[in-house]
């Protein structure tokens, strides 16, 4: 294990290939995909390379294998920050038919909108205010932790079920399981209620509220500007609870 990541368990994380920073947690990563209804998703890799290199690759979520070992087995640049998405919500069938099908490759025709299929998830990203082209450091994701638990006991007072929290590295994702047909009406209501949302909370990211939205996938390192002591590349993963933060932190 690199001693960057010395906090990584190693019998969980594997490095992966050409950029030391890359690091998998293959359990991590397939149980996110497990959290999927039946369908197609779209993984993305967005690189900071030279050529700001995007991958990408469908696949069902119920035979998500050839897909995982080709990200785990990929070579990737030495010098430059990867990043991992994963559509949130299923897409149209007619994806099948695009070339990067079980296929992660360089394309240039990747989710749209229109792709999308149906809703299943609503999801708020708490993202702590930092500088641009960096990692947050310890205090500002702090915050964000703070804010997240605020949005969290305001959707309860809304009704909507626990979600899935997952802690994307800089901030948090609140996931919440809905199940609607992906119409104009279904998609005003979730981006009145993003902004109804923005309006209360800071850190709230107005821009996750399109029906092809990617959010970072666990399992996976989350990469922004230069690791440096202050503001580290962290891991992203799904939590049992927004709690379990302060427990790992109380346990050190």
């Amino acid at each position: 294990m690199d001693k960057i990541y010395d906090d990584l368990d190693p019998n969980k994380w594997k490095p992966g290939r050409g950029n030391k920073y890359v690091f998998f947690n293959e359990a991590e990563i397939r149980r996110e995909i497990a959290t999927k209804d039946p369908g197609i998703y779209e993984l993305r890799i967005l690189m900071s390379d030279f050529y700001s290199t995007k991958l990408s690759a469908y696949f069902y979520s119920d035979n998500p294998d050839p897909v995982i070992k080709q990200m785990l087995e990929w070579r990737y640049p030495e010098n430059c920050t990867i990043n991992f998405f994963l559509t949130i919500n299923p897409v149209k069938e007619y994806c099948e038919a695009r070339e990067q099908f079980y296929s992660l490759r360089k394309c240039r025709i990747m989710t749209q909108d229109e792709d999308i299929d149906r809703l299943t998830w609503f999801a708020i990203d708490v993202d702590p205010e930092h500088p641009a082209g960096t990692s947050a450091t310890l205090e500002e994701k702090e915050t964000a932790l703070c804010q997240a638990r605020e949005v969290f006991d305001y959707m309860t007072g809304l009704r909507f079920t626990d979600p899935v929290i997952v802690d994307s590295g800089n901030g948090y994702h609140l996931k919440y399981k809905i199940d609607l047909p992906k119409t104009e009406e279904t998609q005003e209501m979730l981006c009145s209620l993003n902004a109804s949302l923005c309006e209360q909370f800071s850190m709230v990211d107005k821009a996750v509220k399109n029906s092809s939205r990617i959010l970072k996938l666990p399992g996976t390192i989350a990469m922004k500007g230069r690791h440096t002591e202050s503001r580290p590349y962290r891991p992203a993963r799904i939590l049992s609870s927004l709690e379990q933060i302060e427990e790992e932190n109380n346990a050190e």
